[in-house]
């Protein structure tokens, strides 16, 4: 393997955010934490943090190095196939299944290495850690009191067991887990992630507008519509997906039905509440930052949240408000 230590590590591929460039290779970015518009950056300069893949971000170990060299393998293979399909899409050209099957494994290969996917995982972590650690908790603590010798008046102790109760507490995990299904459930060419992609009911939006599709630092959005009944999530198969593959092309990905045709539709100027809606999606689930080619586009995004249209009310009813009565109603009855 190559001796060089790779540090700075893109959880976004640069050839992906070049797309989204303009003619001096920079890019809008909205910082979300801070609510501000950013200096434009080149697109080389964002989508990575100092050792993303090692087991502790920003610590530098063999694990990180082993990974970039793993993705640097895919990620060449799939740029040479992706830059010859994207002229394929815009110009109304015939895709074949393999590519297809190109643009499934991309999608995975960019929502499998997301910082929400990591998010995700260490989230599904902490909370079953939680209920574990609420189980039997009195009798956990007296052993742990007696193991340890702890002076703790019946206060402390109270206030301890209700901690535990409530969950109110940070965990922190290493990023192990979540490479190891990165690595394992990809699957190009073989059992994995890919073939779900693959299986759902696809349509591909073409712009042809004078307003642009946006993207972000998890540029593969995933959504469903929340359970009715307790373990009765929506499978993989079942979920949305949404992504921008250019400021261009949106891929859109629904629960498959028996045709395997790709739905294309083509968007002009009279669409452009289609391009706002579908950019409003991308927005709402970046984790950090939005990118985009035009300023325009992500200030139209921002205004709308803090003004909003009859394009933000219908997006809000149809894909925010379900999950807001859920957590509502899951709140109420615990």
């Amino acid at each position: 393997m190559n001796s060089q230590v790779t540090a700075k590590q893109h959880f976004i591929p640069k050839f992906y955010l070049k797309y989204f460039s303009n003619e001096k290779n920079f890019i809008q970015v909205y910082d979300l934490e801070n609510d501000r518009f950013g200096k434009p950056r080149s697109y080389a300069g964002l989508g990575y943090e100092y050792f993303y893949y090692a087991n502790k971000t920003g610590i530098h170990d063999e694990l990180s190095q082993h990974v970039e060299s793993w993705l640097r393998d895919y990620e060449t293979i799939l740029s040479e196939e992706i830059n010859l399909i994207i002229p394929k899409i815009k110009n109304m050209e015939k895709l074949t299944e393999d590519d297809k099957y190109s643009l499934a494994a991309f999608m995975c290969f960019m929502w499998l290495r997301a910082p929400n996917m990591r998010h995700s995982i260490n989230k599904m972590r902490t909370d079953l850690t939680k209920q574990v650690m609420s189980l039997g908790i009195e009798k956990n603590i007296d052993r742990f009191i007696k193991d340890t010798k702890q002076d703790l008046s019946d206060t402390e102790k109270k206030e301890l067991i209700e901690t535990f109760k409530n969950g109110d507490y940070d965990l922190k995990f290493g990023n192990a887990p979540h490479i190891r299904m990165m690595i394992e459930s990809l699957g190009i060419g073989d059992k994995g992630f890919t073939n779900i992609f693959f299986a759902k009911r696809w349509k591909i939006y073409i712009n042809k507008s004078s307003k642009k599709f946006i993207t972000s630092d998890s540029p593969v959005v995933e959504w469903w519509l929340p359970p009715k009944f307790f373990m009765d999530d929506a499978t993989m198969l079942e979920r949305d997906n949404f992504f921008s593959l250019t400021p261009e092309i949106l891929i859109e990905l629904s629960k498959p039905k028996v045709s395997r045709k790709i739905n294309r539709k083509t968007l002009f100027d009279e669409d452009k509440d289609v391009i706002k809606s579908k950019n409003i999606m991308i927005a709402s689930h970046a984790r950090k930052y939005i990118y985009s080619c035009e300023r325009d586009m992500v200030s139209e995004i921002i205004n709308g949240r803090n003004n909003p249209g009859p394009v933000e009310i219908d997006h809000y009813k149809k894909f925010d408000l379900p999950w807001r009565e859920y957590h509502l109603n899951k709140s109420s009855d615990s």
